[in-house]
């Protein structure tokens, strides 16, 4: 048995479907196979911590989703995906409603892998898990906790951005900036270095994953706007760096019932949640802003400009 936190609960009648995901997920950790909800609630009596649950909806002797309602009561916050071959709203309905990702079959492997490398993020990022997974079996296992978490950080990278991968990347990069004993002095700039990324942009994923948890995210991605859009990872940087909880529960009611433009939110933010500012205040004031980043611009070329030209000067 591996370390605590290391076990993965899939649940998949299918043989050839067991076979693909038990193939994939050993790569993250101690893989238990169930292929009957009866098989799985019994595991679910006598063990655990699990770091995740894989359950398909279809299986011989009742449903994945009534077999995951079960599961909740004891693991409340445990990361769970839902493999399902079903569209309809309300199977994906019910499946966001038990605090669970899910993916239509046929299952694709990146988006499996997707879901176990949020799983796997620092602890300090879901709420579910209370000690660190051992890094997936194919990284070098001579490699520092830095290099390992960097690899991490690239992966999810070169998935598509969505919000699944970017709490994920914050929770490794916070991860960094809160262990500095275990990653080194300045590991924010070398993993920054290492993937071709600056160091503000990865701050800012950091600042999103160190304001709210996994579910707190879930919760505000799920909501939705009066256009039917929920708010875009640009509005959640800017909310991040809102200092107060109550300004930012303002701030974000309003962005999602006024539909506020990312430029719009951030000159409200400067000027506090209680401004009154609206329609042709508000446009006027995202002017203002837009210029004075014009202007400061503007004169950071040109003092770059100068000290080019005193380099190049014979």
């Amino acid at each position: 048995m591996g370390p605590s936190g290391s076990r993965f609960l899939v649940v998949e009648d299918d043989d050839a479907v067991a076979r693909a995901l038990t193939r994939i997920v050993r790569s993250y950790g101690e893989v238990t196979l169930a292929t009957t909800a009866g098989d799985a609630r019994r595991l679910l009596e006598g063990a655990g911590p699990w770091r995740a649950f894989v359950l398909d909806v279809g299986l011989p002797d009742g449903s994945g989703l009534d077999l995951l309602a079960d599961v909740r009561q004891a693991f409340p916050s445990t990361p769970a995906l839902v493999l399902t071959g079903r569209t309809e709203a309300a199977t994906i309905n019910a499946a966001f409603d038990l605090d669970a990702h899910y993916a239509v079959k046929p299952i694709e492997e990146f988006r499996v892998r997707r879901f176990l490398d949020v799983a796997t993020a620092p602890a300090a990022f879901e709420a579910g898990a209370e000690t660190p997974a051992p890094p997936p079996s194919d990284e070098d296992p001579d490699a520092s906790p830095l290099e390992r978490s960097i690899e991490r950080v690239r992966r999810l990278l070169s998935q598509p951005p969505d919000s699944l991968t970017r709490p994920a990347i914050g929770a490794a990069i916070a991860d960094m900036k809160a262990r500095p004993a275990e990653y080194g002095a300045g590991a924010v700039a070398t993993a920054a270095a290492a993937l071709g990324e600056d160091v503000p942009t990865l701050y800012r994923y950091a600042g999103v994953a160190e304001r709210w948890s996994a579910a707190e995210l879930r919760a505000i991605v799920a909501r939705r706007g009066r256009d039917g859009r929920p708010l875009s990872w640009s509005h959640l940087v800017v909310l991040a760096a809102v200092p107060s909880a109550a300004t930012r529960e303002r701030l974000m009611e309003r962005a999602l019932s006024e539909t506020l433009s990312v430029r719009e939110l951030t000159v409200l933010a400067q000027r506090g949640a209680d401004d009154d500012l609206d329609g042709p205040g508000l446009r006027a004031a995202v002017l203002e802003h837009d210029l004075e980043n014009l202007e400061q611009r503007r004169a950071r070329c040109r003092r770059e400009l100068e000290a080019a030209r005193g380099r190049h000067r014979p």
